[in-house]
């Protein structure tokens, strides 16, 4: 579980242009600003996440820090539905879902080669990650 969670907070999120107009689309809209880990979970166990782990959204650009120190950058890519990708500095794509409800983002992701998890129940190699938005 600890080297998906490090693999999660290392690697940054990849996404869609803005719009013609310099708009985001709503959902990506909805997905600003600071996040701190709340958690992660695979099939098999969770693990409790931590406040010096966060992610920063601003447009379609995305950080993340561990203790302060930027760990990864780049966009996120919101698909039809619930989807999101993650394109990582490597060049691993990584598939997952998400929801956000009352200012906690949820994703689920499969490794980097494997479809796209049908919910956000980690089956497998899958993973779950929990944030919180640090201001709302």
């Amino acid at each position: 579980m600890l080297p998906q969670l490090l693999l999660a907070v290392v690697t940054g999120l990849f996404g869609p242009a803005p719009q013609a107009s310099g708009q985001l689309p709503m959902p990506l809209s909805d997905l600003q600003g600071e996040w701190v880990l709340l958690g992660t979970a695979d099939a098999h166990r969770p693990e409790v996440g931590s406040v010096n782990i966060r992610m920063v959204i601003k447009g379609t650009q995305v950080t993340t820090t561990f203790f302060g120190k930027v760990t990864n950058e780049g966009t996120v890519t919101l698909g039809a539905g619930k989807a999101l990708d993650m394109h990582f500095d490597n060049g691993a794509v990584v598939q997952g879902v998400y929801e956000l409800r009352d200012n906690v983002l949820t994703m689920c992701f499969a490794d980097a080669g494997q479809a796209r998890p049908t919910g956000l129940a980690p089956t497998g190699a899958q993973w779950v990650e929990t944030w919180k938005r640090a201001k709302p």
